[in-house]
């Protein structure tokens, strides 16, 4: 890593992508620490949601295969996205 990064670097508080994330990140901290009440119940009403697809869902995800039958696995060969 230390051969890619030459010259100069700038201070991270002046570059503008951690400018605008560290903003982003503490005005979100800030909504979340002063509406904690709201937030717990926002919290608890989407683990509430999730509680009912969860309990449909089953055991096993794969399909049951009787004796001489094939499953068809594909698989992707990696390469360069094409």
């Amino acid at each position: 890593m230390v051969w890619i990064i030459r010259g100069k670097t700038r201070p991270e508080a002046k570059k503008p992508r951690s400018t605008v994330s560290d903003l982003g990140l503490s005005t979100c901290v800030n909504f979340v620490l002063r509406h904690r009440k709201l937030n717990a119940r926002l919290c608890i009403a989407i683990l509430a949601a999730t509680a009912f697809p969860v309990l449909q869902l089953g055991k096993e995800f794969m399909t049951p295969l009787n004796e001489g039958d094939i499953i068809l696995m594909p698989t992707a060969v990696p390469g360069n996205g094409r």
